[in-house]
């Protein structure tokens, strides 16, 4: 406490206040404000009315002070959000005043457009199995008739998907890669016990589908030319296991692609690309397009998932073929777990395998995929089968 203050308490203390707040603050201290006297009386506890010095006076005085305190602090902090109010206003009228400049932006020019091809992947259909929509949690069912019905629909969105594109491009080329796996076969004892057909029954009724797709195709979507690239599954296969050297021998899928071929002979339009190996390939624009059906690919979930195995067959192929983009099937989801790589979906859809294994749902989808001449890929998309 500074001599001055003390020198007014001890004043107060014996005499009282005998004189004005003003005169005493001149008297004890003149370089202070006129109401110093007071509030320094105040602080000490000291009561104008008693005269005296207490406790309780103190604890009022500083309880007093510090609701002045918090009032004026709430008091500062109204008026600078007042303050910032009225700039947030002020701008909101420059903003509402403001008048922008306006562009004219050209009518597109009629040039000439790029030309494309369209890649359209139709496998996994299993047309023979059976899906019990309770053995899936009720998310799925299939039999023959759902396969016909899905396939139809398939033809239908697949020329829908092209009429959309050539909005920007010229489209007379288009690949059907039927990428195996038609029928479900007998390959697994369970299959022989819930199948609805026989594996010939089986390629037979997959023979009438896709006879009824492809004379869709060309009837209705505007194609001058049509590629069909076949990949063998493994479903329908006649051994117990896959074979290399003679499995195109071995597997219902080869007649299949050769009876169809034999069908559309007289169609000039319509060319089969049946090969006896693994790997299929075919040049558009001057680019490599390898497919597969992806039994060949392996995986055993991980945290990479078809990725890392994917990759690695692709760079594998690379080193004897290179290849601009692959093409593959097997897995029954739609994806590209790498760049250049698009996995087709599968016509059956989800089964009780995938739900054992805790695989993601996915319904029926087949894939559409767009190669520009001058531009490479561009358009990587669903074709729904529902």
């Amino acid at each position: 406490m500074t001599s001055s203050k003390q020198k007014l308490i001890d004043h107060l203390k014996e005499h009282g206040k005998d004189r004005s707040w003003s005169e005493l603050t001149k008297k004890f201290n003149p370089a202070g404000g006129d109401d110093w006297a007071r509030v320094t009386a105040r602080m000490a506890g000291f009561n104008s009315a008693t005269k005296q010095f207490n406790v309780q006076n103190k604890i009022d005085w500083t309880k007093h002070k510090k609701e002045n305190d918090r009032f004026r602090k709430e008091g500062n902090e109204l008026v600078n959000r007042v303050l910032e109010l009225e700039r947030e206003i002020k701008l909101l009228a420059d903003v509402k005043e403001y008048s922008p400049s306006r562009y004219e932006i050209p009518l597109p020019t009629q040039k000439k457009k790029n030309e494309a091809t369209a890649i359209v992947q139709w496998s996994d259909w299993h047309v023979d199995e059976v899906v019990d929509f309770s053995t899936v949690n009720g998310m799925n069912e299939y039999n023959k008739d759902i396969a016909k019905k899905r396939a139809l629909k398939l033809f239908e969105n697949t020329v829908k998907l092209l009429d959309s594109q050539r909005s920007a491009v010229t489209i007379d080329n288009v690949v059907v890669h039927l990428g195996g796996d038609s029928i479900g076969g007998y390959i697994h004892p369970e299959l022989q016990q819930t199948n609805s057909m026989s594996p010939l029954q089986g390629i037979f009724y997959a023979k009438e589908l896709i006879i009824a797709g492809i004379e869709y195709l060309m009837e209705h979507g505007s194609i001058k030319n049509l590629i069909i690239v076949t990949s063998r599954g493994n479903h329908p296969r006649l051994t117990p296991k896959m074979q290399f050297a003679n499995d195109y021998s071995m597997n219902l899928e080869t007649f299949l692609y050769w009876s169809l071929a034999d069908y559309f002979k007289n169609d000039k339009r319509i060319v089969f690309k049946i090969e006896q190996s693994e790997l299929a390939y075919l040049t558009v624009y001057e680019k490599t397009l390898r497919f597969f059906h992806g039994h060949q690919i392996r995986f055993a979930g991980g945290v990479g998932g078809l990725t890392v195995p994917l990759f690695k067959a692709i760079y594998r192929w690379n080193a004897n073929v290179k290849a601009y983009y692959n093409f593959m099937c097997d897995k029954h989801t739609y994806s590209t777990p790498t760049p250049d790589c698009q996995v087709n979906g599968s016509l059956k859809g989800y089964d009780a395998f995938a739900v054992s294994f805790g695989f993601s749902y996915q319904p029926p989808l087949q894939s559409f995929t767009l190669l520009d001449s001058k531009r490479g890929i561009t358009i990587k998309a669903p074709i729904f089968c529902e």
